[in-house]
């Protein structure tokens, strides 16, 4: 589920109510945060009765109030859906919560930050009302700034980005990871990955392995072939038959060469010719 961020700046009347019993908010202030190259409006009143009403405009499930923290006094209090005429508890189920804006090496030269913020255990609509109160560390002073409130709202019609701004309200929407604690990513999963090039790796020795023993072997037979046959003339044929034990003896009988057959003609006429008692 994706969280959608809408900012209200502090010069959108329409969505927050500024009241003091002197009537001396100056909602048409700026600042310039010249340690960060950051601009912008800014509302402030030293006026200890000052408050500023803000009602959500739709279901939110957190709120944040950006202000400029001061050097010689900011001290304030908030509550959500209470009587403005509530103590102050620091319960926000029963009164106000204080909020301690004070810092003493502040040159006036920082952006707003949070200076308060609450989450929802739902999406709800709330009314957050924020009041200046009297700063006793620097003798009743306290100046309150309000540079914007930002809720919180689940976004179902938008997964991707964007940023629209209309009438000093700023939507932003921002993708935020899922309660189950899953995460995605665009690599290759490593285990997985390891097995396949393992499995490839063995693949490839047993075909090295059995490359290597037919050629092994297909020489040992070539060499035994050469050995055998090797020296024997052409006049001379092996025959009968043997076991493969004796196949590198070789059993032969000669054969009659055509000079030996003249030879025997001339001895057969000898004897022919002669008359034997």
């Amino acid at each position: 589920m994706s969280l959608r961020n809408i900012s209200f700046s502090n010069n959108d009347t329409e969505h927050l109510q500024y009241a003091s019993f002197t009537n001396s908010w100056d909602i048409s202030g700026t600042y310039e945060a010249t340690s960060t190259g950051q601009s912008g409006t800014l509302s402030s009143t030293k006026d200890n009765s000052a408050n500023v009403t803000f009602k959500f405009p739709q279901a939110a499930t957190a709120v944040y109030y950006y202000g400029i923290r001061r050097c010689c006094g900011g001290f304030y209090a908030v509550c959500i859906d209470c009587n403005p005429n509530a103590t102050l508890t620091n319960d926000p189920s029963t009164g106000f919560q204080t909020i301690d804006a004070v810092n003493r090496t502040d040159d006036g030269k920082n952006p707003p930050v949070v200076l308060w913020s609450q989450t929802f255990p739902s999406p709800a609509v709330h009314t957050v009302v924020l009041t200046n109160q009297l700063d006793d560390r620097f003798h009743g002073n306290s100046q309150i700034t309000v540079a914007s409130f930002v809720i919180q709202v689940e976004d179902d019609t938008s997964p991707a980005s964007a940023s629209t701004s209309l009438a000093g309200v700023t939507s932003i929407t921002s993708m935020l990871p899922s309660a189950t604690g899953q995460h995605s990513s665009s690599g290759i999963p490593l285990k997985p990955f390891l097995v396949g090039l393992l499995g490839g790796m063995m693949v490839l020795v047993l075909l090295i392995l059995a490359i290597t023993m037919w050629y092994r072997q297909r020489r040992r037979i070539n060499h035994t072939k050469t050995r055998c046959t090797g020296g024997i003339p052409s006049s001379v044929a092996s025959t009968g038959s043997f076991t493969s034990r004796d196949s590198c003896r070789t059993f032969v009988t000669t054969t009659k060469t055509s000079w030996d057959a003249d030879q025997g003609k001339a001895l057969g006429a000898d004897y022919g010719g002669e008359k034997r008692e």
